[in-house]
């Protein structure tokens, strides 16, 4: 096979790449974007998917692929076909038909690997037509009714249940996680949309919300308009990009179809010709071909190429430098002008980045006019020294205590006596001078002029919770406990320390009447006549205005369009193994099986004595910024919202903080194990580690009428109270304005 690169100046045809298929090396090929499975080029097995050639056209590169080995679908009798996510396809089969132009019966198939193994499903399909949103499939029957069929994690399809809606469109496609409708009208055609924005929505069409008439025909060298709307006949796609298949099997694109643009372009697909298409992404489309007279299916990949025209070329959100695929290009390109040495990535990228200023968010270190590392973190210009620039320290990135606010320091001795400071700025050096072989059990920091919460546990009893402004609470807990060989253990909260900065745009999330699962405690049985309003009676599950839920949610749950950025809230760092795909298919839950994952750690306090402590946790993230290690400031976009893993299938953002410091992680051999909590994100895949036991209100305990159960995560059977338990206290952390809301 010969593919041509195509000069749209000339139209002319220059033989470009020839490859076989099998070939162990391919000249000219690129890698696939990061969050992509890599293609093998070395591979000559039978299931490998070859790259067959690469052609650019307006400074974007479109790859074309076979998938070469497709096993258990046979192709030749495919007439549907739609894209869940990166890798997960279903497609329908023509599986038996009667009489010329009657076909009696459909079957669904599944794919998990884009495309090469293939599963049939139990459920039988109505129609030709398909289309996913995450959590469910639709298709249009004979009568152009609208079906809907929920989806499970390991791609198994349930029963059929038509759509209550009136509106009969006559094609779907889906993507973004929305499917979308395309009916005949007068002028065109009109699109319409239906999202499952909420958990068990309807699936109903609302529009339309564009109408495209004339389009662009292209594929043959001539340019020429038309009033039939083929390039909407098998499209839409995604929210950044749309893409449409033309009646002579060529593609068109278009970045502006859902604000109401009617603007297409043409993606010159050469000699490859398509009869079925579905969009797995912005970037990657898996369609099938006619070859011969013989169907294949066939993946076209859409890459940032061109890293200087100011384009989002691939349409991942990401211009020029902000791409991976366009950092060292453009790095490389600044350092054939300057001299060897570190410079910050702001020199080069532009003052506005990521839609917002620059984050200069990484280091590049250029030798020999080329750029040789570039190293992700918080870059700080040298002001003498263009060439000496250097990345920040989590140190310097982290925010020094705010006014207002004290050092407090508890001691343990051998011998079981124990001491209790909160006098000066280093009370912790005070007591361990006093008495030889103390070790601190607890120490942090405390409000002067806010409200503290103090509990004393003892080898003798307990003491608190007390809650009151200033020192009073410190004072009175210390002088009710015995200061004999008790070793009391004195846990310290502020009810409020406000440094964390904003997770996401107040503006990006959605309408809905209250955040979709709320913070609840849920441990074994918990009295609900602690919580005051007179209630009584038990549950697993209390909310934190006291409220009976009955089902654990240790964070909170936004519901924010899919693509939404996600901020640091601080300055902090991506903990090890803090940035990880996950499978969830063991938890049943709807949605696709790979969950996106952040966990960053972020602290108070510049001395680490009295260092408090925090790791955010940000899951069903589609897109990740960062890199384990990394360092981040505060505003600094970490990634963006999804609907990936453990979601029902609607985009949100699942944010949990985990409180480090002064927790009650502690045993009567180890009283120190509370002071400051090791934390990481467990490594395996499959792993459910989320660091439900130490998670906190990140608003603050709203109940008034009793204590904050996280504070006591484990209570002792014989006293329905205890200490035990890794919980601790929640904090209202976020700055005035910064907060999300909670009605």
């Amino acid at each position: 096979m010969t593919t041509h690169l195509i000069h749209r100046n000339t139209g002319r045809l220059r033989p470009w790449l020839r490859v076989a298929l099998g070939a162990a090396l391919l000249t000219g090929c690129t890698e696939l974007p990061a969050d992509d499975a890599p293609l093998d080029t070395s591979d000559t097995s039978q299931d490998a998917i070859v790259l067959l050639g690469n052609i650019y056209q307006n400074g974007t590169l479109v790859s074309f692929d076979e998938v070469t080995a497709v096993t258990g679908l046979a192709l030749a009798n495919v007439v549907g076909l739609t894209a869940c996510d990166r890798s997960a396809l279903y497609a329908v089969e023509q599986q038996s038909s009667g009489p010329p132009f009657y076909i009696t019966s459909y079957a669904l198939w599944f794919s998990n690997s884009g495309g090469q193994a293939w599963t049939k499903q139990s459920a039988l399909g109505k129609g030709p037509e398909l289309a996913c949103d995450h959590a469910q499939l639709a298709t249009l029957d004979s009568s152009k009714r609208l079906w809907v069929a929920p989806l499970q994690a390991n791609g198994t399809v349930g029963a059929w249940a038509q759509a209550p809606t009136s509106v009969q469109v006559d094609r779907i496609q889906g993507g973004d996680g929305t499917i979308y409708g395309v009916k005949v009208v007068a002028s065109g055609k009109d699109v319409y949309v239906a999202s499952n924005k909420a958990a068990a929505a309807p699936l109903a069409w609302t529009g339309p919300i564009a109408n495209v008439g004339a389009v662009q025909v292209t594929g043959t060298g001539a340019t020429a308009t038309g009033s039939d709307s083929a390039a909407v006949g098998n499209s839409l796609a995604w929210s950044r990009r749309a893409f449409a298949l033309e009646a002579n099997g060529t593609v068109s694109t278009n970045s502006g179809l859902l604000a109401g643009s009617n603007g297409w372009a043409w993606l010159d697909t050469g000699s490859e010709r398509y009869t079925t298409l579905t969009a797995a992404g912005p970037d990657l489309l898996y369609g099938i071909q006619v070859k011969a007279g013989v169907k294949h299916l066939g993946r076209i990949r859409i890459e940032e190429t061109s890293c200087f025209d100011g384009v989002d070329n691939d349409a991942d959100g990401l211009r020029d430098g902000e791409d991976p695929a366009c950092t060292v290009p453009v790095a490389s390109n600044y350092c054939a002008t300057h001299a060897t040495g570190n410079y910050c990535a702001d020199r080069f990228q532009p003052a506005t980045f990521l839609d917002q200023a620059n984050q200069n968010a990484a280091l590049i270190h250029c030798a020999g006019g080329v750029a040789t590392s570039v190293t992700p973190g918080v870059c700080v210009r040298n002001p003498a020294f263009s060439n000496a620039d250097s990345l920040a320290s989590l140190a310097a990135l982290t925010p020094a205590e705010p006014a207002g606010t004290g050092h407090y320091c508890n001691v343990h001795w051998p011998d079981g006596t124990w001491g209790f400071n909160w006098l000066g700025a280093t009370p912790c050096v005070t007591l361990l001078a006093s008495k030889p072989g103390g070790t601190i059990v607890r120490a942090g920091l405390y409000s002067t002029t806010g409200v503290n919460h103090v509990f004393a546990a003892c080898s003798n009893g307990w003491v608190g919770p007390a809650g009151s402004v200033g020192v009073a609470p410190l004072q009175a807990v210390d002088a009710a406990v015995g200061h004999t060989t008790n070793r009391c253990i004195l846990s310290v909260s502020m009810a409020s320390l406000p440094v964390f900065d904003r997770m996401f745009s107040a503006a990006h999330e959605l309408p809905l009447p209250r955040t979709t699962n709320p913070f609840v405690h849920n441990q074994a049985s918990v009295s609900l006549a602690q919580f005051g309003n007179g209630q009584s009676g038990t549950s697993a599950g209390v909310d934190r205005f006291g409220l009976d839920v009955g089902a654990r949610e240790a964070a909170y749950d936004h519901p924010i369009d899919e693509g939404r950025p996600l901020y640091a809230v601080s300055g902090g760092v991506v903990i090890t193994n803090g940035s990880r795909v996950r499978d969830v298919s063991i938890f049943g839950c709807g949605g696709t099986p790979n969950q996106g994952e952040l966990y960053v750690k972020y602290a108070v306090g510049t001395d680490p004595t009295y260092q408090e402590s925090f790791v955010v946790y940000y899951a069903h993230v589609r897109k990740r910024l960062v890199v384990d290690g990394q360092t981040v400031k505060a505003g600094q976009i970490l990634g963006y919202v999804g609907a990936s893993g453990c979601t029902g299938g609607y985009a949100h953002l699942h944010s949990g903080v985990m409180r480090l410091s002064n927790t009650n992680a502690h045993t009567a051999a180890a009283p120190e194990a509370g002071y400051h909590v090791a934390f990481a994100a467990n490594g395996d895949p499959t792993g459910t580690n989320t660091g439900g036991l130490n998670s906190i209100d990140p608003l603050g305990w709203a109940n008034g009428n009793a204590f904050d159960p996280w504070g006591y995560n484990e209570w002792a059977a014989a006293t329905s109270y205890g200490f035990t338990g890794k919980g601790a206290w929640s904090i209202a952390l976020f700055k005035p304005g910064q907060t999300f809301h909670y009605p």
